[in-house]
C-alpha cells in the first residue's frame, strides 16, 4: 500500500513502514504505521523533522541508521520497543521530544544505539528541556536506564512513596545499594548505604569530578562511559573491581589513584583517558584487554609486584609511553600489551612468562633494547614486528620456535642471536642482519 501526502509517498506493507519517498522539513507519518521498518527513510537527503503518529509501537533495528538529516523526533505513548542500532550514526538529531516522562520511561531500548539520546539529543517533555528527572512511582531501575548517555541532566527525585528506589545527592539508589543513575551534580552518599554503582549509571552524563566512598565495592561496566568533561575520580580504599568500559571515552580524565584493594581492572576501562602517570595498586592481579588502549598523554607505568595477567592491548597505542618496569611475576603478558608505544626504549620482560605474545611490540618504533629472560618457549607472529629501531635481539637457549614475522621489518637490527635448538625454519632476515646461532 502507497499513502500520498502533498511530495511524500508512505510505502506501508501490513502496518510496517517500508519506505518514505520525497521530502518535506516537517513529516507526520500516517496513522496506519504500527513498525518502522531498517533504511525507512534513507532516501531522504535534506534535514527534516519527523512525527510519529499515536499507534506506532516499534523502531526496528537501523531504522534511522547513520540518517544524518534527521534533525528532530516526536515519539508516541504508544512506543514500546526501539531496537539495536535503531539511531546509530544520527549525528544531527538534536531533540527527542515525548508527552511525558513516563512515556519515554515506558520504551524498552534493546541493543547499543537504540536509544536517540545517546546521539546527544536533548529529550523535551511537553516542549521544555529536561533538566530535572521526578521518577513515577510505577517505574523501576530498569525502566530509568532510558535516561543513561544523557547529557543534560542535572537533577534527579523521585516521586513520594517510591515503593523501591529512593534518590539522595542527585543519585538514584536501589533498596541493595547500587546507584543505577547519575547526572552531572551527582554526589554519592558517604553513609555506607551505597555499594554499587551499576551498569551506564554515569554514562554520557556531564559530570566533572566524582569522589566514590569506601562502601563501594565495584564500579558497573560502561558506568561512566563518554563522559567526556570527567576529569578527576577519587578512589576509596574498599574498591575491589572496576568493571568493562567503565570509564571508556572520559577523555578529559587525566587524574586517578587507585586503592590497595582494587584486585581487577575490566577490558577497556580507561580506553581513550588523558590520564599522565600511571600507579597500579600492590593489590591487582588482573588487566583487561584494552584497558588503557588509545590514551595519547600517558608517560609512564609503574606495575604492583604481584600482577598475573596484562590482557590483551593493554597499552596498545599509547603512544607517549616510555617508562616502563614490567613485574617479575607476570604470567601472562597477551598479544600486542604494548603495540605501537613510540616512546618505549627498552624493556626487560618478566621471568615468569613461557610466551612472548603476538605482536607484543608491534610498530613499537623508539624499541632498541629487549631483555628476553631464560625460560621463553615461543615468540609469537609479528612479536617485534615494525619495530625500526631495534638493533640488537637476543633470544633465550630455552627458545625452540621463531616465526617468519618476529622481526619482519626491522631495518636497523643488526645481530639476530638465536639457540641451535629453535626452529627458525620460516625465518628470513635481510642481508644486514646477522644471524647468530648458538649451541
Amino acid at each position: 500500500m502507497e499513502i500520498k501526502n502533498g511530495d511524500l509517498a508512505f510505502e506501508i506493507k501490513d502496518g510496517t513502514l517500508v519506505a518514505c519517498r520525497g521530502w518535506a522539513e516537517s513529516i507526520v507519518l500516517p496513522s496506519e504505521v504500527v513498525l518502522i521498518e531498517e533504511g525507512a527513510f534513507s532516501d531522504i537527503r535534506q534535514p527534516f523533522s519527523l512525527v510519529l503518529s499515536e499507534g506506532v509501537s516499534t523502531i526496528l533495528s537501523s531504522a534511522f541508521e547513520n540518517c544524518n538529516t534527521l534533525k528532530s523526533i516526536h515519539l508516541p505513548t504508544s512506543l514500546r520497543a526501539i531496537h539495536r542500532a535503531a539511531f546509530s550514526g544520527c549525528g544531527s538529531l538534536t531533540e527527542v521530544h515525548v508527552p511525558s516522562l513516563a512515556a519515554f520511561l515506558s520504551v524498552g531500548f534493546f541493543g547499543v544505539g537504540s536509544n536517540p539520546l545517546s546521539a546527544g539529543a536533548g529529550l523535551y517533555v511537553n516542549g521544555a528541556l529536561l533538566r530535572e528527572a521526578v521518577i513515577p512511582k510505577e517505574k523501576d531501575f530498569k525502566n530509568c536506564s532510558a535516561l543513561s548517555q544523557y547529557a543534560y541532566l542535572e537533577a534527579i527525585s523521585v516521586e513520594e512513596g517510591h515503593p523501591t528506589l529512593r534518590a539522595e545527592g542527585n543519585c538514584l539508589i536501589t533498596p541493595e545499594g547500587g546507584v543505577v543513575l547519575g547526572c552531572k551534580n551527582s554526589v554519592i552518599p558517604d553513609d555506607g548505604s551505597v555499594t554499587t554503582i551499576c551498569t551506564e549509571a554515569f554514562g554520557g552524563s556531564d559530570i566533572r569530578e566524582i569522589d566514590i566512598p569506601p562502601s563501594v565495592e565495584g564500579i558497573g561496566t560502561r558506568a561512566f562511559y563518554s563522559c567526556k568533561r570527567l576529569s578527576r575520580v577519587g578512589f576509596s580504599e574498599g574498591l575491589r573491581f572496576i568493571g568493562n568500559q567503565a570509564f571508556e571515552g572520559c577523555e578529559g580524565l587525566f587524574e586517578v589513584r587507585f586503592p590497595s584493594t582494587l584486585s581487577e581492572i575490566g577490558a577497556e576501562a580507561f580506553y581513550g583517558s588523558a590520564l599522565v602517570e600511571l600507579e597500579l595498586p600492590e593489590g591487582l592481579l588482573t588487566l583487561g584487554e584494552l584497558a588503557f588502549s588509545e590514551s595519547p598523554a600517558l608517560k609512564s607505568v609503574t606495575f604492583p609486584k604481584k600482577i598475573k595477567t596484562v590482557g590483551e592491548g593493554c597499552f596498545r597505542r599509547c603512544r607517549k609511553l616510555t617508562y616502563l618496569t614490567l613485574p617479575e611475576e607476570a604470567e601472562a603478558i597477551m598479544a600486542e600489551a604494548f603495540s605501537e608505544c613510540l616512546g618505549i626504549g627498552s624493556v626487560k620482560l618478566p621471568r615468569g612468562i613461557t610466551f612472548v605474545a603476538d605482536g607484543l611490540f608491534k610498530g613499537s618504533i623508539g624499541l632498541l633494547l629487549v631483555d628476553v629472560p631464560e625460560g621463553v618457549k615461543e615468540i609469537g607472529e609479528k612479536a617485534f614486528y615494525f619495530c625500526v629501531s631495534l638493533r640488537k635481539l637476543v633470544l633465550p637457549s630455552t627458545v625452540t620456535s621463531v616465526p617468519g614475522s618476529a622481526v619482519g621489518i626491522c631495518p636497523s637490527l643488526k645481530l639476530l642471536s638465536v639457540p641451535r635448538t629453535a626452529d627458525i625454519s620460516e625465518l628470513e632476515l635481510p642481508d644486514w642482519t646477522e644471524l647468530e646461532i648458538r649451541d
